[in-house]
């Protein structure tokens, strides 16, 4: 009699049913092992669309909708908002589209700089002045090399074989303070909103294209920071799940 094992995940966890099937063949095992494609990054190239895609693309516009609120309230103020997406900017990018309160999209495919002309910060200033506000949205993965040639670390990987992250939404909000005050004598008014989506415990109303039922009224989790920390920390979940304001 046969088995047949289901293993639900991104690509972390298909590379390993891979190895499971991989072990089940050499130990001459009757068993059948199906990769089910799942995760929020949307990144496994075989599918249109991971299911719990559309999930956080909305949680992700909830947060920059916070944001543009926030900014929108004050004199020339910046809101930057991190989301998910180490390897891929899809949730990124679609929640852009659609929230069409982004002025900048920041996302691990297209490498971005601050300083000089065509920069983040040249950007920056030419929509305060057109708009007296500005929302960048960025993507966890976004800006590793930028940030490991500024700090002078080396490449970690966890145990599964993934890249430790640091922590590019601390860290773009600490450079565009303290380039802002530089350069113009005064404090930028920055609002931060990291949103984080726990892997095993999602408190975001599931879509239904995810869930196949109706949504519940349970909010998305999101946290607001006022000011970067001097300290680029890893950005790497704690056990538990949620993001916390410092």
């Amino acid at each position: 009699m046969g088995l047949m094992v289901y293993i639900i995940g991104g690509d972390g966890t298909q590379r390993g049913a891979v190895k499971i099937h991989k072990e089940c063949v050499r130990r001459g095992l009757k068993v059948a092992v199906a990769g089910i494609p799942k995760t929020v990054d949307n990144d496994v190239a075989i599918i249109d669309k991971s299911f719990g895609f559309d999930t956080a693309v909305e949680a992700a516009q909830d947060a920059i909708s916070a944001a543009h609120v926030e900014v929108t309230s004050t004199p020339k103020a910046v809101g930057v908002v991190k989301v998910m997406g180490r390897y891929a900017g899809h949730i990124a990018v679609a929640a852009t589209l659609g929230s069409r309160d982004v002025d900048c999209c920041l996302i691990p495919e297209i490498p971005f700089f601050i300083d000089g002309e065509g920069g983040l910060f040249q950007f920056l200033e030419a929509r305060l002045r057109e708009n007296d506000h500005c929302v960048i949205l960025v993507a966890e993965g976004a800006g590793q090399d930028l940030m490991r040639e500024t700090f002078g670390n080396k490449e970690n990987t966890d145990q599964s074989g993934n890249k430790s992250l640091l922590d590019v939404g601390l860290w773009l909000s600490s450079q565009l303070k303290e380039k802002w005050r530089k350069e113009k004598g005064e404090s930028l008014s920055l609002k931060y909103i990291e949103l984080v989506l726990s892997y095993l415990n999602c408190t975001s109303p599931q879509k239904r294209p995810d869930s196949g039922v109706e949504a519940t009224n349970n909010q998305p989790e999101f946290s607001r920071r006022s000011h970067a920390t001097k300290g680029v920390p890893s950005s790497e979940p704690k056990k538990g799940g949620q993001g916390k304001a410092k």
